[in-house]
């Protein structure tokens, strides 16, 4: 079983790596080879967020209410930013890149999972939690400006 354990950890471990390679990557290649598209700004975040909850999803069940309450977080936000992203890239043809805060959030995020998954319920964990919750709370919050002021200058 310990075993067993070991190499789920280190699986775990290489979708964190994933998640944080390809949040790094995409924008650079598609802006490198000019193929920025609404449908691309919308979409990554949302395939990172897919990765995350994968893990989010193995923490929870060694973790309990952390990281259910992470997972509750993480999907209230995400679930208001894709209804207006995606809103404003039908009706608006308008879609925001994922802001600075959001890719500092996933960076801290990321960490903080592989400290849990490998190294257990330590302080400097549950200090990256917090660290993760403020920056995720700080982008929503941005997010949330980009949106109120699109919508005023648009008059909807």
């Amino acid at each position: 079983l310990n075993d067993h354990m070991q190499s789920f950890n280190w699986n775990v471990f290489y979708i964190i790596i994933i998640i944080i390679l390809t949040d790094l990557l995409d924008g650079y290649v598609a802006r490198f080879s000019n193929e920025v598209t609404n449908f691309g700004k919308l979409i990554d975040p949302i395939a990172d967020k897919i990765c995350l909850m994968v893990v989010t999803i193995h923490l929870i069940y060694q973790y309990n209410f952390l990281f259910l309450l992470f997972f509750i977080l993480i999907s209230i936000r995400d679930f208001y930013i894709i209804i207006l992203g995606i809103y404003l890239m039908r009706m608006q043809d308008e879609v925001f890149q994922s802001n600075l805060t959001g890719k500092l959030f996933l960076v801290s995020t990321a960490i903080m999972m592989f400290i849990y998954v490998f190294y257990g319920d330590t302080l400097i964990g549950f200090i990256l939690y917090l660290n993760s919750l403020f920056l995720m709370m700080l982008s929503a919050f941005y997010y949330h400006k980009n949106y109120k002021k699109y919508f005023k200058i648009t008059g909807i």
